[in-house]
């Protein structure tokens, strides 16, 4: 029974050291997405015709491969954005997402939903929706009572409006495009009046 035990126990040996240094696969997690700011100070606000302020920090321990970064309306019709960043994202493991995206002046106002999506090389990825409110700034300008009258013979031009704002107002500036009617002017008045 020993001519049958010794060898027995050698390949039991063997086995166990084989299987004993067979490593176990590790597979890293998704990305990470961490101190999210969405507008000025993370309050979640933007305004027509300004910039947006997005920052993050990513990580992810097998090499990032791009950010994609939508903005759509809650609900119903709205402005819509959608971008895709690779540049200073590829194959690095940390990253900083920094941008500011125009918000249009045609923006409609209203609740609108924020998407992040960081994407490894691996093709796992992380995504992170929050709220962006779009709405009105009161510290900007306003002008009211816009009107614009050509007479009948089509020789006067009438351009009247009432302009106000928290702040002083530097200059107003009106621009008329056309064939027959071309000019611009600048006022320094809250209340305007140019007869071309």
């Amino acid at each position: 029974m020993n001519k049958f035990t010794k060898p027995f126990l050698g390949l039991l040996m063997i086995a166990a050291t084989f299987t004993a240094c067979k490593k176990e696969e590790v597979i890293p997690d998704a990305p990470s997405i961490t101190n999210l700011e969405i507008g000025t100070n993370n309050n979640k606000t933007a305004y027509p015709g300004t910039d947006i302020h997005l920052e993050a920090d990513l990580f992810s321990a097998s090499n990032l491969a791009g950010v994609q970064l939508t903005i759509k309306p809650k609900s119903g019709s709205g402005w819509n954005f959608s971008q895709n960043y690779t540049d200073g994202f590829v194959n690095i493991k940390n990253a900083i997402f920094h941008k500011h995206i125009d918000v249009p002046t045609t923006a409609a106002l209203g609740s609108y939903l924020v998407t992040i999506t960081v994407t490894d090389v691996l093709g796992k990825s992380t995504v992170i929706v929050n709220d962006l409110e779009i709405k009105y700034d009161p510290t900007l300008p306003n002008a009211t009572g816009f009107e614009v009258v050509l007479n009948t013979a089509g020789n006067d031009l009438h351009v009247e409006a009432s302009v106000s704002a928290i702040n002083k107002i530097a200059k107003i500036e009106v621009e008329v495009d056309g064939s027959a009617w071309l000019g611009r002017r600048t006022f320094r008045s809250p209340i305007f009046r140019w007869l071309v």
